[in-house]
C-alpha cells in the first residue's frame, strides 16, 4: 500500500473516532496533539504516525501486510475506545484544535 493511501485509511479509522485535522494539521501534527492532549488514542495512533512519516518521507516503503497491521492495530484501539466510552455512558474524548 502507497503511503498516501495508508494515510487516507488512518484518517478515515480516526474520522470514525470522531477525530479530525484542523486546517492545514499533518498527522504527525494531529499526533503530537492527541500526546499533549492524553487523548486514549494517542498510543496506538504514535507507531502508525511514525511508520507512515518513515514510508513517506524515509524511503522505507510500507512491506506487504505491514499497513493491514497497523491499521488493524489503530481499528481495535478505537473500538475498544468505543466500547469504553458506551459503558461509561459518556461522550467520547474529541480532539480540539490547539
Amino acid at each position: 500500500m502507497a503511503a498516501t493511501r495508508f494515510a487516507d485509511a488512518v484518517e478515515a479509522q480516526l474520522a470514525s473516532a470522531r477525530i479530525t485535522r484542523v486546517d492545514g494539521e499533518t498527522l504527525e501534527a494531529l499526533d503530537a496533539r492527541l500526546a499533549r492532549e492524553r487523548h486514549p488514542l494517542s498510543p496506538a495512533l504514535t507507531p502508525v504516525t511514525r511508520r507512515y512519516l518513515e514510508a513517506r518521507f524515509g524511503g522505507r516503503p510500507l512491506q506487504q501486510g505491514e499497513a493491514t497491521r497497523l491499521l488493524t492495530d489503530l481499528r481495535r484501539a478505537v473500538l475498544t475506545e468505543s466500547q469504553r466510552v458506551a459503558s461509561e455512558g459518556t461522550r467520547p474524548p474529541q480532539a480540539r484544535a490547539s
